[in-house]
Protein backbone atom coordinates (compact mmCIF):
# COMPACT_ATOMS: atom_id res chain seq x y z
CA UNK A 1 0.00 0.00 0.00
CA UNK A 2 1.69 3.26 -1.08
CA UNK A 3 1.91 5.94 1.58
CA UNK A 4 1.73 3.62 4.56
CA UNK A 5 3.39 0.82 6.40
CA UNK A 6 1.06 -1.84 7.71
CA UNK A 7 0.92 -5.17 9.44
CA UNK A 8 -1.87 -7.69 9.04
CA UNK A 9 -3.34 -10.09 11.57
CA UNK A 10 -6.38 -12.33 11.87
CA UNK A 11 -8.38 -12.47 15.08
CA UNK A 12 -10.81 -15.32 15.71
CA UNK A 13 -14.10 -13.72 16.74
CA UNK A 14 -16.20 -16.86 16.72
CA UNK A 15 -15.62 -20.54 16.10
CA UNK A 16 -13.96 -20.56 12.69
CA UNK A 17 -14.83 -16.89 11.97
CA UNK A 18 -11.88 -14.54 11.64
CA UNK A 19 -11.60 -10.76 11.48
CA UNK A 20 -8.82 -9.37 9.32
CA UNK A 21 -7.13 -6.41 11.03
CA UNK A 22 -4.69 -4.05 9.37
CA UNK A 23 -2.49 -2.01 11.70
CA UNK A 24 -1.77 1.02 9.55
CA UNK A 25 1.10 3.44 10.20
CA UNK A 26 0.93 6.45 7.89
CA UNK A 27 4.07 8.06 6.60
CA UNK A 28 4.40 11.46 4.94
CA UNK A 29 3.62 11.63 1.24
CA UNK A 30 6.65 12.04 -0.96
CA UNK A 31 7.21 13.01 -4.57
CA UNK A 32 7.13 9.28 -5.34
CA UNK A 33 3.58 8.85 -4.02
CA UNK A 34 1.83 12.22 -3.66
CA UNK A 35 -1.86 12.59 -2.90
CA UNK A 36 -2.88 15.47 -5.12
CA UNK A 37 -6.60 15.64 -4.34
CA UNK A 38 -8.25 17.12 -1.23
CA UNK A 39 -9.21 14.51 1.36
CA UNK A 40 -11.75 14.90 4.15
CA UNK A 41 -11.26 12.55 7.10
CA UNK A 42 -14.17 12.29 9.51
CA UNK A 43 -13.80 11.24 13.13
CA UNK A 44 -15.61 11.16 16.47
CA UNK A 45 -13.48 12.30 19.41
CA UNK A 46 -14.90 9.59 21.69
CA UNK A 47 -14.19 6.77 19.19
CA UNK A 48 -11.63 4.46 20.77
CA UNK A 49 -11.06 2.41 17.60
CA UNK A 50 -10.15 5.41 15.42
CA UNK A 51 -8.77 7.85 18.00
CA UNK A 52 -8.68 11.56 17.24
CA UNK A 53 -4.88 11.69 17.59
CA UNK A 54 -4.50 8.95 14.97
CA UNK A 55 -6.87 10.72 12.57
CA UNK A 56 -5.06 14.04 13.00
CA UNK A 57 -1.69 12.35 12.46
CA UNK A 58 -3.04 10.71 9.30
CA UNK A 59 -4.31 14.09 8.04
CA UNK A 60 -0.91 15.65 8.71
CA UNK A 61 0.72 13.12 6.37
CA UNK A 62 -1.55 14.07 3.45
CA UNK A 63 -0.81 17.38 1.74
CA UNK A 64 -4.46 18.38 1.15
CA UNK A 65 -6.27 16.71 4.05
CA UNK A 66 -8.80 18.27 6.36
CA UNK A 67 -10.30 16.67 9.46
CA UNK A 68 -14.04 16.82 10.09
CA UNK A 69 -15.23 16.28 13.67
CA UNK A 70 -18.62 14.68 14.37
CA UNK A 71 -20.41 14.50 17.73
CA UNK A 72 -21.37 10.80 17.36
CA UNK A 73 -20.78 7.83 15.07
CA UNK A 74 -24.45 7.95 14.15
CA UNK A 75 -24.04 11.54 12.96
CA UNK A 76 -20.95 10.64 10.95
CA UNK A 77 -22.67 7.74 9.16
CA UNK A 78 -26.13 9.24 8.69
CA UNK A 79 -27.95 12.21 7.20
CA UNK A 80 -26.15 14.53 9.64
CA UNK A 81 -23.10 14.03 7.43
CA UNK A 82 -24.51 16.15 4.60
CA UNK A 83 -23.95 19.65 6.06
CA UNK A 84 -20.36 18.69 6.91
CA UNK A 85 -19.84 17.28 3.43
CA UNK A 86 -21.27 20.44 1.86
CA UNK A 87 -18.98 22.59 4.02
CA UNK A 88 -15.96 20.50 3.00
CA UNK A 89 -16.83 20.65 -0.70
CA UNK A 90 -17.55 24.39 -0.64
CA UNK A 91 -14.26 24.92 1.19
CA UNK A 92 -12.43 23.44 -1.78
CA UNK A 93 -13.21 26.61 -3.69
CA UNK A 94 -11.07 28.69 -1.31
Amino acid sequence: MPGADYAEEYIEVDDGVYLRVLHWTPRPATAADPVAIPVGIGYVASDTLHGEANIRRMAETLPHARTISFPTNKAMHGADLMPHLDEFLLGLRD
